[in-house]
């Protein structure tokens, strides 16, 4: 289960009266212009390092109607920037307060304002950040639209560390290994003989050895042992070293 089903989020729209849960707050959730004001929170964060995770916690009850509470934005950042003063015990007591005032029953509308809440959630904004950001990674943020604020006029995207695209030499063999592919006659169907006429030899610079030309992917992948670990990393072939796996 990834996030709050809308289900869910209907009955707790529904049972809020669309006012934010914290004690005194006059600001509703939607506004009659139709400006989204309120947040779904997560009274035990979703994520480890978020504010009141607790690690005994299934997924689906991370996200069950009994983990969720309804703020404006305000009372959102306040009670996640004091999780020891807004605890567990006192969302939970801030959530039954509300409901008993506010409380209703469902109505057809329910459901529209339960999308906007759930697409909001999967909004993420980032301010003033002077580190990195990772998207779509495990235990980081993972939103379907990212908004980042810079103070620069540009930003600069980079590949996760850890990653090929962050390696440069990896990078680079990668890219070998897909333009000695591409330059290889597609095989024939049935056994029958190809009637490709081979090409001429490429070669990487004048003087080098040539590339072969019928050098196949999985047996460079299979004999070159792309996957490493610490400071090992391939070599490229170059015109002093053999091609291993490349039969030309």
């Amino acid at each position: 289960m990834s996030g709050p089903s809308e289900k869910t989020i209907r009955r707790l729209f529904a049972m809020s009266g669309n006012n934010c849960a914290f004690l005194g707050c006059p600001s509703p959730l939607v506004e009659v212009s139709g400006t989204l004001t309120g947040e779904i929170c997560h009274i035990r964060a979703q994520s480890p390092g978020g504010p009141r995770f607790d690690a005994s916690q299934t997924q689906e009850a991370r996200h069950a109607y009994e983990n969720l509470i309804l703020l404006c934005r305000r009372h959102h950042r306040i009670v996640d920037e004091e999780p020891e003063l807004y605890s567990v015990d006192a969302l939970e007591e801030l959530k039954a307060i509300g409901e008993r005032q506010f409380r209703r029953p469902e109505q057809e509308t329910d459901a529209f304002y339960a999308k906007l809440l759930l697409n909001s959630m999967r909004r993420v904004e980032v301010n003033n950040n002077a580190g990195n950001v990772v998207i779509a990674s495990p235990g980081a943020i993972v939103g379907r639209t990212i908004n980042i604020k810079a103070a620069r006029n540009a930003v600069k995207i980079l590949p996760a560390a850890g990653t090929i695209g962050a390696d440069q030499n990896a990078s680079r063999y990668v890219q070998y290994l897909i333009g000695v592919t591409m330059s290889s006659p597609r095989p024939t169907h049935r056994g029958q003989p190809s009637s490709v006429t081979a090409q001429p030899p490429r070669t990487s610079k004048p003087g080098s050895e040539p590339l072969g030309a019928h050098c196949r992917l999985k047996d460079c992948l299979s004999s070159a042992a792309i996957s490493w670990s610490g400071s090992a990393r391939p070599a490229l072939p170059g015109p002093t070293q053999p091609r291993a796996g490349c039969r030309s």
